[in-house]
């Protein structure tokens, strides 16, 4: 591309991890011309998936809720629904030893932990019920309603912490830790997440825990199919290098780091708040706006295993298991004792590049910056064998702990990579934290208009961490812009 190149647009969407790939075919899908902006050299963010010996692996998603509901309503409204296919999986905590198999169906789980916890039935069963109440209640799962999730609507659940919640029913020990075990899937610890955003996470994923067959690539090659077909424009290795013309507080054109100049009417920032920060020019940022981005928290980040099964096992089942070194969340997700961990285990079929079926076996342990802290100044690929070093025995200890829990695996697992805090830190987000921002109580998170009135800033540190969460929000930002006339036509909506 020519340095001197001019691109004309009708948007311009920085990073194209799922809530920029949710954007584009949103916008695209109502005629308007999108330009999609990825810094790396490959479309996806977390979503993306990488091969070793022929065996493809995820990198950041795993799992998510059954396509029903609102997300099932998302996945129809970009088009998709044909090219995705959820496969159900097992769910099992373990706890200090003890295996619970958690039962798919909300009424099951319930029931099932009453059976396992019998002097606790009602304290389980409230929770269950405040959950539900917190969830059906919610207008961002609602895309139907005319108004529906557009109107910021706050429930009295999201002015208490789900640590003061489960304290007020008096639960503690492993119940605590089950009620408490999908934290580990917004990485901010029980003291400081609402209730209602904790329920609106865990909700789904305990009624019907899915992964997508094909993982987190058959999101990306939907993506870019339907992407080829609405005529959006992709560069990859490339991001926004500074703001051109700004006046009046909206700027319309931008210069990118290949040289290029480009012009646009509004421009969507799915990346992190830090570097939307960098980003922005000075002159707009207002003293209490860098104070607020200041003050954000990462989450944990994982460090991760990725294992083949060879030769195979049998009994194989797609499964999650998440192991709790101890019943405190709370300890394990505040990064102040680094033996307190949560190691989650995926198991999975894999189709490899030759079309035979392959066990596979990812495991991910909550980890903190203190732990690769030394070589946090060094490159990919430029590291110290010290480092290498710590992988090394990071990656055995991990699956020591998976045998504890798969002692019939011994002898099957065959390492296929590793990766640390630093790997996600060199190739997805940049601090190499797994949700973006801690979601705070009371925090008021950067989403909606910028101080650049015609920027727009989503994400999964905007509403909700995860794919749904982060694909709710190029929805709701979506459906502000285009008005409730031209959103009630859009097909799918009403399927």
């Amino acid at each position: 591309r020519a340095s001197d190149m001019k691109l004309q647009y009708d948007d311009l969407v920085m990073g194209s991890g799922v809530s920029g790939m949710t954007v584009s075919l949103l916008l695209a899908g109502t005629g308007r011309r999108v330009l999609l902006l990825e810094k790396s050299n490959a479309v996806g963010g977390s979503m993306q998936r990488f091969r070793r010996n022929s065996v493809p692996f995820d990198t950041g998603f795993h799992f998510t809720t059954n396509f029903t509901g609102c997300m099932g309503d998302m996945i129809r409204m970009l088009g998709l629904e044909d090219e995705l296919e959820c496969v159900p999986i097992g769910t099992n905590v373990i706890i200090g030893g003890r295996r619970l198999r958690i039962p798919r169906g909300r009424d099951r789980a319930c029931a099932y932990l009453c059976g396992e916890f019998p002097g606790e039935k009602e304290k389980i069963r409230r929770y269950f019920e405040t959950e539900k109440r917190i969830y059906d209640n919610t207008a961002l799962f609602d895309l139907r309603t005319p108004g529906g999730f557009t109107a910021a609507q706050f429930l009295d659940e999201d002015f208490i912490s789900l640590a003061d919640y489960l304290d007020s029913l008096g639960v503690s020990g492993e119940l605590r830790a089950i009620l408490a075990s999908f934290a580990t899937c917004h990485g901010t610890p029980p003291s400081e997440i609402s209730l209602a955003d904790h329920c609106r996470v865990s909700y789904g994923l305990l009624d019907d825990l899915v992964r997508v067959k094909g993982g987190g690539g058959a999101f990306v090659e939907a993506f870019l199919r339907k992407a080829r077909e609405l005529g959006i424009t992709i560069l990859t290795g490339t991001t926004m290098e500074a703001c051109l013309e700004l006046e009046k507080k909206r700027c319309h054109k931008v210069l990118l780091t290949d040289g290029s100049e480009v012009s646009f009417e509004n421009c969507f920032m799915t990346i992190h708040p830090h570097g939307i920060a960098k980003i922005l020019p000075q002159s707009v940022q207002s003293e209490d706006f860098r104070k607020r981005i200041g003050e954000f928290g990462e989450t944990c980040g994982f460090f991760t295993v990725f294992c083949t099964l060879d030769p195979p096992v049998p009994e194989f089942h797609q499964e999650l298991s998440s192991c709790f070194s101890t019943p405190d969340v709370e300890m394990i997700l505040s990064g102040r004792h680094p033996e307190a961990t949560a190691t989650a285990v995926m198991l999975t079929w894999e189709t490899a590049s030759g079309g035979e079926q392959r066990q596979t076996l990812t495991a991910f342990e909550t980890v903190f910056p203190e732990e690769t802290r030394e070589w946090e100044n060094t490159v990919h690929r430029n590291r110290p064998p010290s480092y290498s070093a710590y992988k090394q025995a990071k990656a055995q200890g991990i699956i020591k702990k998976v045998l504890q829990v798969y002692p019939q695996f011994e002898g099957h697992l065959k390492l296929a990579e590793t990766a640390s805090m630093l790997t996600y830190r060199d190739y997805l987000s940049p601090f190499g934290s797994a949700y973006g921002i801690r979601q705070r109580m009371e925090q008021h998170n950067l989403f909606g208009r910028l101080p650049i009135r015609n920027f727009y800033v989503l994400g999964q540190s905007a509403l909700l961490p995860g794919a749904m969460g982060a694909m709710l929000s190029a929805f709701v930002i979506w459906r502000k812009l285009i008005g409730e006339e031209i959103y009630r036509k859009m097909p799918g909506l009403n399927s």
